[in-house]
C-alpha cells in the first residue's frame, strides 16, 4: 500500500537547496543565452528571466522558512 508521508525537514530543505541552485544556474544560463544573441534579444527577454528567477528564489525562500516547523525525522507508518 501506497501511503503518502509527510517531509521532514532535511527532505525540504534539500528540495529547497535544488530550487534555489536552478534559479541561480537557470539565470546564468539564460543570461548568456540573451547576451549570445548578439544584440538580437529584446529587453524583455531578460525582464522575463529576471521575472522567473524572482519567482524561484522566492519560492525556495519560502520553502526554507516553512522546513522550520517540521521535524528532523520523518515517521516510519509502516512500524507499529
Amino acid at each position: 500500500m501506497n501511503t503518502l508521508q509527510p517531509l521532514s525537514k532535511p527532505e525540504l530543505r534539500g528540495i529547497a537547496t535544488g530550487v534555489l541552485f536552478m534559479a541561480f544556474f537557470g539565470y546564468v544560463w539564460v543570461s548568456t543565452g540573451i547576451g549570445g544573441l548578439g544584440g538580437y534579444g529584446s529587453p524583455w527577454l531578460f525582464i522575463f528571466s529576471l521575472a522567473i528567477g524572482i519567482v524561484l528564489v522566492s519560492g525556495g525562500c519560502l520553502l526554507m522558512i516553512a522546513s522550520r516547523d517540521l521535524p528532523n525525522l520523518s515517521q516510519d507508518l509502516d512500524q507499529p
